[in-house]
């Protein structure tokens, strides 16, 4: 399972992947009310309707009844108002869901300097770098720095999510380096981030579980894992895991040296993050702030 996401450097983005399914039809249910107002006098009375309630429209509409929960002057006899709002959700079973990862956005940072985090949105993308490797769209990135997963398979064998970062490119869709990219590239730099389980902390203990502390170069030739869950790790089991990048202190940019040496220029510069779920987690990532996994 593959995600790509967009990243800018003067404006750093990722992108993020969102899974849905359609939601089910539901049968129209307008709001009743108790109360009948007299249109000529404005006297509120109660319903003759047998149910005890008539219908009053859509709640808010120009043209609807108020919902009206009856009661007269002495409140010796009342009655009921109602309104009807809806709640869904996706239910999955068996599978493994890469379902959020996040975009960076770096803002403006020197050649040679290492830049924090400044927020989680998509910042100016060049157009000429919209896609990933495989051709698909590099729009995926949420912009609250959300890295998440979703475990309902009933073998919970573990998994990993690793990342790799792209060139950065100028608008031209040309690679941008420094004066020595072998031993000098752009390098993601993650720190460990708590994690969380269904919206709690997902602790060892009394220490939490954390995301690994990885430094993804330009360069390298394997992506490196960021999280991971291991088959029998203390609390494992189906739900939402997921931690937040969203932080200077948790996320920065290594920008190489020699980038338009010797000229005055303000490049917008782009790159893609490839995020990579798989079922087997690699050793090591993945780590508690004690004693690990």
């Amino acid at each position: 399972m593959k995600l790509s996401r967009n990243v800018l450097v003067g404006s750093l983005a990722v992108s993020g992947m969102v899974l849905g399914a359609l939601a089910p039809a539901v049968t129209a249910q307008a709001a009743k009310t108790s109360g009948v107002v007299d249109s000529t006098t404005g006297e509120v009375s109660q319903t003759k309707d047998a149910s005890g309630m008539e219908n009053a429209g859509q709640l808010g509409n120009t043209d609807s009844k108020l919902a009206i929960a009856y009661t007269n002057a002495d409140n010796s006899v009342t009655g009921p108002a109602a309104a009807y709002s809806n709640a869904s959700v996706n239910v999955v079973s068996g599978v493994l869901i890469l379902d959020q990862v996040p975009d960076f956005n770096f803002g403006t940072a020197a050649s040679g300097s290492v830049k924090g985090l400044v927020d989680n949105s998509k910042g100016s993308q060049n157009t000429s770098n919209t896609t990933a490797t495989d051709g698909t769209a590099a729009v995926d990135g949420n912009d609250k720095g959300a890295l998440q997963v979703i475990e309902s398979r009933n073998a919970l064998s573990g998994f990993t999510v690793s990342a790799s970062l792209g060139s950065f490119q100028d608008a031209k869709g040309n690679a941008v380096v420094g004066s020595n990219d072998a031993k000098d590239p752009f390098i993601l730099n993650l720190n460990p981030a708590n994690m969380t389980l269904n919206g709690k902390d997902y602790m060892n203990s009394t220490t939490p579980f954390q995301t690994a502390k990885a430094n993804i170069a330009t360069t390298d030739k394997e992506a490196a894992p960021v999280m991971a869950v291991a088959e029998g790790q203390t609390g494992y089991t189906t739900g939402t895991y997921a931690a937040d990048l969203n932080t200077g202190d948790l996320v920065s940019l290594s920008v190489p040296s020699g980038i338009n040496a010797g000229e005055q220029k303000v490049q917008s510069l782009n790159s893609t993050i490839t995020w990579t779920l798989a079922a087997t987690p690699k050793t090591g990532a993945g780590t508690d702030t004690g004693t690990g996994n």
